[in-house]
């Protein structure tokens, strides 16, 4: 947002690129499903442009974790309840990425020691920062947003699983130790939240699939990360079949393909070989 100071020029940057997406989801016969962007400088930008995004067919939107960044009120704020309404209303699941706002960025810059060998910092950081968005689904779930809009979905993106059953944990008990009357005010526990109203992509992650049981596994949806440096192409389907072993019949399906499917309204029939 602040790269580009004209209001007009910057609301049309957003708007071309989302555009661009909606002509390849469109041309692709949805094979292709892009997560369009927010304008995070304004709430009721991010309003129009979520009702505007709807109406072109997109299956959900991309957010940035820190808005405030743009001048807009942090993520918390009663204020963006606008957008959530928007969202929950429509089916648009709001998706974070990790690294996805200058704060997070700026902490992979923290993670290594400055006297680490050159090499070794971007090992620290980008593993690291796989964990970034334990933030984000906290400070959702405490600001109660998930109560208010309760058919809200967010999506922790390419932030692996493997952390997700410590931070429910993590999460019962340091609210109720330290605001028990904000604990109490929620409809539910923290750590049920994740079952009901957050989705998590991971890509080779052999502690999340050992622990399918003890997340809700209907939320999980397994991503290769192509053509990052961190991604298992190309060998991705010997990694997943090696996975989906430690999986029962009815939890590979759901991870791999039904989860996706439900997530972002995909008819399976269409991508059957007598649907191609």
């Amino acid at each position: 947002a602040d790269a580009v100071q004209d209001p007009i020029l910057r609301r049309l940057c957003i708007e071309i690129y989302n555009d661009n997406a909606a002509e390849l989801q469109e041309t692709s016969g949805l094979r292709f499903l892009p997560m369009p962007v927010l304008p995070a400088w304004s709430i009721d930008e991010c309003v129009r442009e979520a009702e505007r995004l709807s109406d072109l067919g997109f299956r959900g939107v991309n957010m940035t974790s820190d808005p405030d960044e743009a001048g807009s009120p942090d993520l918390a704020h009663p204020d963006w309840d606008a957008l959530w309404e928007v969202c929950a209303d429509r089916n648009l699941p709001v998706h974070f990425h990790i690294g996805a706002s200058l704060t997070s960025l700026n902490f992979y810059g923290k993670y290594f020691w400055p006297s680490q060998e050159q090499n070794v910092k971007p090992a620290i950081g980008g593993g690291m920062l796989f964990i970034n968005n334990a933030r984000v689904v906290l400070n959702s779930i405490y600001a109660g947003i998930f109560d208010r809009f309760p058919r809200l979905q967010m999506v922790s993106v390419e932030s692996g699983m493997g952390w997700v059953p410590f931070i429910m944990e993590v999460a019962d008990y340091e609210l109720s130790e330290n605001a028990p009357a904000q604990y109490d005010a929620l409809s539910k526990k923290p750590s049920e939240y994740f079952a009901e109203n957050i989705y998590m992509t991971f890509q080779d992650d052999w502690t999340a699939f050992r622990q399918a049981d003890d997340m809700n596994w209907r939320r999980l949806m397994w991503a290769n990360d192509f053509p990052h440096s961190d991604s298992t192409w190309p060998h991705s389907q010997e990694l997943l079949d090696q996975h989906l072993q430690q999986l029962r019949p009815e939890q590979q399906r759901a991870i791999v393909c039904e989860n996706v499917a439900e997530l972002y309204q995909i008819d399976l029939s269409n991508f059957t070989e007598g649907g191609r």
